[in-house]
């Protein structure tokens, strides 16, 4: 009886609303975040580029993550969360749009670092959307749940978007993941809820 209490209770966790779209947002991220690291250095060895300017590129995708970070708390002080995670969403599918549309290192750096500063953002942000709309006494459960959700897509998206990349080349990859992301950014400057803690969160 107590087993299917919390099976139960963990469905309707899964299920919430508010819940539901903080989990597909944290897994759309997510494969973002697997997509760009597993295929964009097959996309630039493609393109003729060397393994130094790969690591470049990719440098400085993640020295825009560490800047993201910092900008974090000025940004909560502004705004809500859910808007800049809207917007860093936004952001971060015009970047994978236009990867595949360009072949200068160069620009590829811009990109690269513009999609840094969007992807930087996201993952914090998720979990403060988890955080804040997890019922009392039940964070952890939450925090649990969205965890295998990613540590899912982790596994998954490899595998996934391989096949498709193999069958129909790099465009079909970049730009499904784009759309996405702007379905997932768009769905978070729908209606709001009550607002949330977050600021709280992120400071304590």
């Amino acid at each position: 009886m107590h087993q299917e209490r919390q099976q139960s209770n963990f469905i309707k966790l899964l299920v919430a609303p508010s819940l539901r779209k903080t989990f597909i947002t944290s897994g759309v991220i997510l494969t973002g975040v697997g997509i760009y690291e597993f295929y964009f250095p097959i996309y630039a060895k493609s393109i003729n580029l060397s393994a130094s300017m790969i690591g470049i590129i990719i440098s400085c995708n993640t020295i825009a993550y560490i800047l993201s970070r910092l900008l974090m708390n000025p940004l909560l002080m502004k705004f809500k969360g859910e808007v800049i995670l809207g917007g860093c969403l936004s952001i971060s599918a015009i970047a994978f749009f236009l990867i595949p549309l360009f072949d200068s290192p160069f620009l590829l750096i811009v990109i690269s670092f513009v999609m840094g500063l969007g992807l930087g953002c996201c993952q914090p942000l998720s979990i403060v959307m988890a955080y804040s709309h997890s019922p009392q006494g039940r964070t952890g459960e939450v925090l649990g749940i969205r965890l295998t959700i990613n540590k899912s897509v982790q596994f998954l998206v490899p595998i996934i978007f391989g096949s498709v990349g193999s069958l129909l080349g790099f465009f079909p990859v970049f730009w499904s993941n784009a759309i996405l992301f702007l379905f997932s950014g768009y769905s978070l400057f729908e209606k709001k809820s009550k607002p949330s803690n977050s600021k709280y969160f992120w400071n304590r």
